[in-house]
């Protein structure tokens, strides 16, 4: 499939493909999302910032994990990755725990979230 930016065309069903039942498809969808975004970041947080809104938390964990693919380029995510941190889904903080750290140095304030996040109950996030 394409990746980086020869991708961009394909966000939106990409994105669509995150709602996927089939979870291999979705999966699939999710980490093509993080490799278009490493060469198109705009492209890609755009349509998947919203996503982590998203009331199904398998999807919000998904969409977490293409931000978490696409590591630096997504640094402009902190913010919703830092809000993830709060879900009332384990898994959703745990995969927004690993974006942050993907993003690494340019995450910010998202990592001194993290760093509170460490004392949650969620113990698979420590």
């Amino acid at each position: 499939g394409a990746t980086g930016a020869a991708g961009v065309p394909a966000v939106p069903a990409l994105v669509a493909a995150l709602a996927d039942h089939e979870a291999e498809a979705a999966e699939a969808a999710s980490a093509a999302l993080g490799m278009v975004g490493r060469e198109a970041p705009d492209a890609v947080l755009a349509a998947v910032i919203p996503e982590l809104s998203k009331t199904d938390a398998v999807h919000r964990v998904r969409a977490a994990h293409a931000i978490a693919v696409a590591g630096p380029p997504a640094a402009g995510a902190t913010g919703a990755l830092t809000a993830a941190l709060s879900d009332a889904d384990c898994t959703v903080i745990e995969e927004a725990a690993r974006a942050i750290q993907a993003i690494g140095a340019g995450a910010g304030a998202a990592a001194e979230a993290l760093g509170r996040c460490l004392g949650d109950l969620c113990k698979d996030v420590r």
